[in-house]
């Protein structure tokens, strides 16, 4: 089959286009650049997995402080309403023993005395709170501050007031 061109203006043709090529110099250009592009979105990629792997160690930190906080609050709680419920399992006691007059002026003179300790017991538990909601604040903020060092666990302190 004959071809429909002339061979000749065909070659002209892919000669020219041939001429009209960069050189190998540009395609290696291009090459290098890709490649930088490419490590450009392994570092990109990279900076968004180590925010995301700090963003779940922050939440973690946080979770174990928040049940470390709420586990000493908890505790708190249960003591205070141990000593309370002392106190008042105490004071029924005696007043179901009184059996006379006398016996009513020594359980009312026990009630100040009552009184007097539990006025300073709510002034220690109030005082217990307060270092507890200051302790957190400060543990919290540490979480979200900076990672923690390895060998600075910090020391778990109870608050309790005295009985």
């Amino acid at each position: 089959m004959p071809y429909p061109f002339p061979k000749a203006s065909v070659a002209n043709k892919i000669l020219q286009n041939l001429e009209n090529l960069p050189p190998v110099d540009a395609y290696q250009n291009r090459i290098s650049n890709a490649g930088a592009q490419l490590g450009s979105a392994r570092c990109e990629y990279k900076g968004a997995s180590k925010m995301n792997n700090d963003l779940f160690e922050k939440a973690t930190r946080l979770n174990e402080t928040l049940f470390e906080q709420f586990s000493k609050a908890a505790e708190m709680q249960m003591d205070a309403f141990r000593r309370y419920a002392d106190v008042t399992m105490e004071q029924a006691q005696k007043v179901s023993e009184v059996r006379d007059m006398e016996g009513l002026k020594a359980v009312t003179g026990d009630q100040a005395e009552t009184l007097k300790s539990l006025s300073e017991q709510f002034s220690n538990d109030w005082k217990a709170w307060q270092d507890y909601f200051n302790e957190t604040r400060e543990q919290v903020r540490k979480v979200f501050e900076k990672a923690p060092e390895p060998d600075a666990t910090p020391a778990k302190t109870t608050p309790k007031a005295a009985k």
